[in-house]
């Protein structure tokens, strides 16, 4: 069993006067100053700019909501469905076309919310519940 005890952290230096200010901080194990810092600076963004954006791929893995590439070593082996569920991203299964992938996702999505689901192939009866057209497809003009 291994215990973690915070270390102090000692620096002196000399201010106008002539005298020696000594300052101790004891820091959490696995906390370092220059995260404290960098984390710090981070979370102020300049006046007038706004924060950084994570930049989102702009070639999609697959044409369909909740499908993406499976990929080993670089080379597409087939395709995935996924969906985010309570926060937590639930898989359902591998599929050696997009469009199989495609249908297990409506399929899901159907079942957990059928009133206002995103589906990729909806039917005249999804419309009709409220149900709508995944805006990937608008844009790929599928």
């Amino acid at each position: 069993m291994q215990i973690q005890v915070p270390l102090p952290s000692m620096s002196a230096r000399m201010n106008d006067a002539g005298e020696i200010e000594v300052t101790l901080r004891i820091e959490a194990p696995g906390a370092s100053p220059e995260k404290k810092r960098d984390r710090e600076a981070s979370s102020e963004p300049e006046p007038g700019t706004e924060p950084a954006r994570k930049k989102r791929n702009s070639t999609p893995s697959s044409k369909y909501v909740g499908v993406s590439e499976l990929k080993r070593g670089g080379v597409g082996v087939g395709f995935q469905a996924r969906m985010r569920i309570d926060r937590a991203v639930r898989y359902f299964g591998a599929f050696a076309k997009a469009e199989d992938a495609a249908k297990a996702y409506d399929a899901k999505a159907r079942e957990l919310n059928p009133t206002s689901a995103r589906l990729n192939f909806p039917t005249p009866e999804d419309l009709e519940r409220g149900c709508r057209l995944a805006n990937k497809l608008a844009k790929w003009g599928v």
